[in-house]
């Protein structure tokens, strides 16, 4: 219930920046504020992420999906979730990879990579003055491989260094650092990185002289090109049926779809959903979840019973994020669970996939 109360109105706003992006390119003063607005609903995001995480993690109520990861990407997907501050302080990064005839492969969740090397890059933007110098490198080591993180930032003192990854355990920071976080970040990569099998470490000569970590995971064999995702093709436009009783959030969404080529309809509640889907026949339906009088759960069986809207494609966009709540949308008849704030990515994905009933050759 905290995670949907506090990613609702994320949601909105996320969509609202990424409009406003769209909308105002030949106004600099404007996308100024823009790009300010989407930092911070960005930074919202992530600690009210860190904080759900670390609840999911010490009650063992993370599932990772586990796949064959290239390392590489990894690394570049990491370093784009820092990329806007690592800019403001005119940091300069520097990044060896593997050659292209060795990549590195490990089994994991691509994602939550992502996310541990995300927040160490963040404490090493945080902790390091502008125009510092940041390093990044991946590497093989026996049977295993190894993403790096240094920096020559503000170090650790010998008697934190034991502590890094104890939650709620941050260096002291100056006024201009007091925007830094909760201190769960690290605690947060320690645990995916133990369910991942593997190992993190840091190093740090003392106050001063910077900081470096290590993560080592059990590498794999390069899987068979059949094995990675290569489906890169062009969205087509889609008739969007978007229902949501936060007008602001289905709203901002609707002209975001739009602005793409879409062709979105809003309904703010199940019984004026099931009425414009008769006329509208959306192919793909974005539904939430907690919709007042009909759940997006009753919904969605409702919408999935329609003979006219066979092969549609129903994604929930809710701000309950636990595995539970994912296997009750998929024993409602959805396609895919989205949480809210949407990572537009993530929902153009979404957008270009096939409902259950095409993907198994029903009608």
């Amino acid at each position: 219930m905290l995670a949907h109360e506090l990613h609702n109105p994320l949601a909105p706003i996320a969509n609202a920046g990424e409009l406003l992006t769209r909308v105002l390119t030949g106004h600099p003063g404007a996308q100024a504020a823009v790009d300010m607005i989407k930092r911070q609903a960005a930074q919202l995001t992530r600690l009210v992420d860190e904080l759900l995480d670390i609840s999911r993690i010490t009650q063992g109520r993370i599932t990772l999906q586990r796949g064959p990861v290239d390392l590489a990407g990894v690394v570049t997907q990491g370093i784009g979730t820092v990329e806007p501050r690592l800019r403001e302080k005119r940091h300069t990064l520097t990044v060896e990879t593997t050659t292209s005839d060795e990549p590195l492969f490990v089994e994991g969740d691509m994602a939550r990579l992502v996310q541990c090397v995300g927040n160490i890059l963040t404490n090493a933007v945080k902790y390091t003055d502008p125009g510092g110098v940041i390093r990044v490198w991946t590497r093989p080591r026996g049977a295993h491989a190894v993403i790096g993180i240094a920096d020559n930032g503000s170090g650790i003192s010998a008697e934190l260094l034991p502590h890094v990854f104890d939650l709620f355990v941050q260096s002291t920071r100056t006024l201009d650092r007091a925007q830094g976080g909760l201190g769960i970040g690290l605690a947060v990569v320690k645990r995916l990185v133990h369910m991942h099998q593997g190992e993190i470490a840091v190093h740090s000569e003392g106050v001063g002289h910077g900081a470096t970590f290590e993560i080592l995971l059990p590498r794999i064999a390069r899987p068979s090109e059949s094995a990675v995702e290569t489906d890169i093709a062009k969205i087509s436009p889609r008739r969007v049926l978007i229902v949501d009783d936060n007008r602001d959030a289905a709203d901002s969404l609707a002209m975001l779809l739009a602005l793409q080529g879409h062709t979105p309809v809003v309904a703010y509640r199940g019984d004026e959903a099931i009425a414009r889907a008769q006329t509208f026949l959306p192919e793909v339906a974005l539904l939430a979840i907690g919709l007042p009088g009909m759940s997006g759960y009753e919904l969605a069986r409702r919408l999935r019973a329609m003979p006219q809207l066979a092969g549609i494609r129903l994604v929930a966009i809710t701000g309950y994020g636990q595995p539970e709540d994912d296997q009750h949308t998929r024993e409602a008849g959805f396609d895919e669970h989205l949480i809210k704030p949407i990572d537009h990515k993530a929902l153009q994905r979404s957008l270009s996939g096939r409902a259950r009933s095409e993907r198994s050759g029903g009608a």
